[in-house]
């Protein structure tokens, strides 16, 4: 994160870690297209591009963790918004501007938002539903803590552990008529705690 997500305050610092982003499988890919990136926000502040791995065998090994010192006062009304953002275009050593991509219709001029998720910190990290979790994220949870056993989590705080959905919106096919459709175009497991400094 930037320097002007630091904020002086009474020390408290908010874990973010993102780790094995799936895609969703289209016709001839089973991972992430190339020249895929994952943007981060907390508030005005912004972390990415974040590559996307294209290989299916690098998800699990794909992990990216930030700490950011953050206002006790103002957690509560923030959130963490994800963005999955597809570049078409990009710029050579000359400046001429070049394709990335000629296998799908472009929808921009050089980049296009494919899928996001936001999650309020308010409902992660005190309101959060353990019931509606399943073992899988359950264990992924336990061993979270395990490593970070004898680290303060702020009071009344708990760790959360999800895998959330990147969504978007689908087009009708060329030809066809309609409003477009909520697609799901990738998940990711976000992880979160708040610590006192």
């Amino acid at each position: 994160m930037p320097e002007s997500a630091a904020v002086d305050d009474a020390g408290q610092q908010l874990h973010l870690t993102l780790a094995q982003p799936e895609a969703v499988p289209m016709i001839g890919y089973s991972s992430w297209k190339p020249f895929t990136f994952l943007n981060v926000y907390l508030g005005d502040s912004q972390t990415g591009p974040l590559e996307l791995p294209v290989e299916k065998r690098h998800v699990d090994g794909w992990k990216q963790a930030f700490a950011i010192s953050i206002d006790s006062r103002r957690w509560p009304r923030m959130s963490v918004d994800l963005e999955a953002v597809r570049k078409d275009y990009g710029f050579g050593m000359d400046g001429g501007r070049r394709v990335l991509r000629a296998d799908e219709p472009h929808t921009s001029g050089q980049a296009t938002v494919i899928g996001r998720a936001r999650v309020p910190l308010l409902d992660a990290l005190l309101f959060g539903d353990d019931d509606s979790e399943d073992e899988c994220a359950k264990d992924e949870k336990r061993g979270l803590e395990r490593d970070r056993k004898g680290v303060k989590l702020a009071e009344g705080t708990r760790v959360f552990q999800e895998r959330v959905k990147l969504q978007g919106w689908k087009a009708p096919a060329s030809g066809e008529r309609g409003a477009p459709s909520n697609v799901v175009c990738g998940t990711v497991v976000l992880s979160l705690e708040m610590t006192e400094e």
